[in-house]
């Protein structure tokens, strides 16, 4: 019984730990600077985020597996570890990305210290974006291979036929 619906429970559960995840996290906010403007965010957002998201997935998998046409495993797994690749990916350059100072510091000498680079963290950050909609496109090709698949015909039923 669970078999039959093992994707779209592994896509449930997942979205169930990143609920926990949401709500077990200490209320700080995270700052995030895009082109010079600041947006400060909840990290509980962070984590709801990738939530709605697996919900989506569920309810897709779902969809397909009460229909009678379950999704390709392979490309299921495929799907599913590149997804969470790519969330973990983003939420750790996220971590690690250093607020912008407030002020500006000037040094014994009055010269204006430059920030710290944090070049790496947007190379990071851009790969693992690559890596979340790389994994986009392949549930999109399993969804398209699940709705055009022919299915085998295992006892085929012999056709009546008269002989005259």
């Amino acid at each position: 019984m669970l078999r039959r619906y093992l994707i779209s429970l592994i896509y449930l559960l997942t979205a169930l730990v990143f609920s926990i995840l949401a709500f077990v996290e200490e209320s700080e906010v995270l700052e995030v600077v895009l082109a010079n403007i600041s947006f400060v965010i909840s990290k509980n957002i962070v984590w709801l985020a990738p939530m709605f998201l697996f919900i989506l997935f569920w309810g897709i998998a779902l969809l397909f597996e009460l229909s009678n046409k379950p999704m390709n495993r392979f490309l299921f797994g495929l799907h599913f570890l590149a997804t969470l690749g790519g969330i973990i990916g983003l939420l750790v350059m996220l971590e690690e990305k250093t607020p912008l100072p407030n002020s500006t510091e000037y040094s014994m000498k009055g010269e204006l210290q430059a920030p710290p680079d944090e070049s790496y963290l947007v190379q990071y950050g851009a790969i693992a974006l690559y890596v979340l909609v790389a994994a986009q496109a392949i549930f999109l090709i399993n969804i398209l291979y699940t709705i055009f698949r022919k299915r085998k015909v295992e006892n085929p039923i012999p056709v009546p036929h008269e002989n005259l």
